[in-house]
Order: C-alpha cells, then structure tokens, then sequence
C-alpha cells in the first residue's frame, strides 16, 4: 500500500509473502510445501513451485455450497468422513495455538485426501495474529475455524447421505455452538476494555501525581486487567 514502491516491487513481495506464507502453514502441517524460490517466468509472470497435494477440493470456489462430486466420492469411503472431521479439529487447533490464520478459509480454499483428510491451500491472504495468546483469542481463533470447516463439513455430510437423512439433526447445533463461543468471545473482549477504560477514567478524575505511590500494587492492577 505505500505508494513509493513501484508496481513491480509490490507484485514481486506479494508473491514472496505468499510463498513465505505456505512455508510457515507447512511448517504447522496445515498445507503442502513450497519448492524452490520465487522465479519470474518467460511470460513476465511471478510464479513458485510447491509439492503436489493429492486429493479434490471440497468446493468449486468460495461461491459454492455444496461438495464437488470429486470430493463426495472420496468422503464417502468407509472412514472418510472421521478422518475429515479428525483433520479440520487438528487444522482449527494448529491455526489457534499458533496465531497463524488463513485468512481465506471457504471450501475452494480446502483439499480433501485421498482418505478424507483434509488441508488447505491459497495461503495469499494469511496472517499472524498480532495478537498475544490471551485464552479468548484462542477460542475465536479456533472457533471461527471450526465454523468454517465444520459448516463444510455439515453441507458434504448432507450430500453425501442425502438430505437431511442419516442422523444429521445433531449438526445444526455444533455450528449454534460455535456461534456462541464467537459471540461470547467478542462480549469478553468488550468487558476487557470498559474494564481498562473505567479503570483509565477513574485514574484520570483522581489526577494523576507525579510521584507515583504504591507502584507494586499498580503494577498488580494493570496485570490483573491484562
């Protein structure tokens, strides 16, 4: 976005960071590996190599609801679904313990195995959360994963057994959940901060004194707050 740096350069650290992003996200176990550096092809285009990932994405692209038909054949091998639903927990706990988020998570974005693993690809949006590891950021790290992960898998269970056959009723209530772990994180944050900002008025109204008194019993306030 700084508009010193030429049009080339700003293409040229795109496709760098996106390449940087795919290492870490492999690092985590999240996607395949990049090979090589970033080369500029005959054509002028900016391209890198990473390793082939077998497998289907489980969407067209991010304006599709239901499965591909190539990803409902795999996950309807016997296991499949368990192993999806194994796969896209350790996904959602790898991006929330790290603080590395994808950034673009819709079924386009995710690869289905051959045994019904699954991974993620597209890591051009992806980020590392500037934030610390307070436990609510974990929980909406996680939770907004799983609801993205776990809202596919809910829509390719339905293809897959047909409708809402199958004892498919329990599955509206995991999304309900993970509806309330965000919710519940977002009103936990907003009391962090009437709390600091009460805190900060209340300071503020007393005036503050140029000799600080009682400093260890400050410092104990401030870290509760934190």
């Amino acid at each position: 976005t700084d508009p010193s740096v030429s049009r080339q350069d700003q293409r040229r650290n795109m496709v760098e960071r996106e390449r940087a992003n795919m290492q870490r996200a492999h690092e985590l176990g999240l996607g395949p590996e990049p090979v090589g550096a970033v080369t500029q092809l005959s054509n002028g285009r900016l391209a890198f190599a990473y390793r082939m990932q077998p497998g289907s994405k489980l969407g067209e692209d991010h304006r599709a609801i239901a499965p591909t038909e190539e990803a409902q054949a795999l996950l309807r091998q016997p296991g499949a679904m368990g192993r999806y639903a194994a796969g896209i927990k350790r996904l959602a706990r790898a991006m929330a313990d790290s603080g590395f988020e994808h950034g673009d998570l819709h079924g386009g974005n995710i690869l289905v195995g051959p045994d019904g693993s699954p991974s993620l690809i597209d890591w051009g949006m992806a980020k590392q959360s500037d934030k610390g590891q307070r436990p609510l950021d974990v929980a909406r790290r996680e939770s907004s994963a799983l609801f993205v992960l776990g809202g596919q898998l809910t829509k390719a269970n339905e293809a897959i057994e047909g409708g809402s056959r199958g004892g498919n009723s329990s599955k509206p209530s995991i999304d309900d959940y993970l509806g309330e772990v965000n919710s519940r994180t977002w009103q936990a944050e907003q009391a962090y901060r009437a709390a600091i900002e009460a805190h900060d008025k209340a300071a503020f109204e007393a005036g503050y004194e140029d000799q600080v008194s009682g400093p260890g019993k400050r410092i104990q306030e401030a870290n509760r707050l934190v």
